[in-house]
């Protein structure tokens, strides 16, 4: 009797192990399912290595900009200051910066919502558009800026729109009014001929728009890493 409620015993042991470990197997199973990231972490894809512009290229248009187009900029934000009183000479940016992982950021949100729209990468791009940064601006009052926009291409129109696919994927396009739907619904259906829009964009305080690179001038490299040394000469 003893040795019978002895196997019985360790057979409830072994028992409740194996059920512990089917418990726990299937909850991170479950919760790995629950969370799918459809952008992997660090090299999203394979690419053959980039194929750069010449040396001379680059240096010969960055010299014809500093040459031909910078100063009259210079001289004509300073005719502006002096209307308004503001003595401090001005001398605008030629360059702006951004970190790897600011860019990586704005990527990755265009490729997630875009995935979700059923749009694929090969149909997507970046826009930059030119500005300049009100006088009031706190670090860069006058200095031209640049701006980054989401834009995917359009089998319809042949055609890179600007567009917001944060925006498009969670509210209702009705910019045409002969089709107000969900652009979910509308992306499950054909995604490459539905025309998206950046205009619905205007409406949220936070469009997927990337701005805020550090400008030089003012913050430049000052020892003998400045390109501009190379360029300028």
């Amino acid at each position: 009797m003893e040795k019978q409620k002895s196997g019985i015993n360790k057979l409830l042991v072994v028992t409740n192990i194996l059920a512990i470990a089917a418990a726990v197997y299937f909850f991170y199973q479950s919760n790995n399912e629950s969370k799918p990231d459809p952008i992997q972490p660090g090299v999203c894809r394979e690419y053959p290595d980039l194929e750069g512009e010449p040396w001379d290229h680059f240096k010969s248009a960055v010299n014809n900009y500093y040459t031909n187009i910078y100063p009259e900029i210079n001289a004509k934000v300073n005719q502006l200051r002096n209307g308004r009183n503001n003595p401090d000479r001005f001398v605008d940016a030629r360059a702006i910066w951004f970190s790897m992982d600011s860019l990586k950021q704005f990527i990755y949100t265009i490729e997630k919502y875009s995935t979700l729209m059923n749009l694929s990468t090969s149909q997507l791009g970046i826009r930059f558009y030119y500005g300049q940064y009100s006088a009031d601006h706190q670090a860069y009052a006058d200095h031209h800026t640049l701006f980054l926009v989401p834009t995917y291409a359009n089998n319809a129109t042949e055609t890179a729109i600007d567009f917001d696919p944060r925006y498009n994927y969670t509210n209702l396009e009705v910019r045409d009014v002969k089709s107000i739907r969900s652009l979910r619904a509308v992306a499950e259906g054909n995604p490459s001929t539905t025309v998206y829009s950046i205009l619905g964009a205007s409406e949220v305080t936070n469009p997927s728009i990337r701005n805020s690179g550090e400008l030089c001038p003012p913050k430049c490299i000052t020892d003998g890493n400045n390109t501009f040394l190379l360029t300028d000469h």
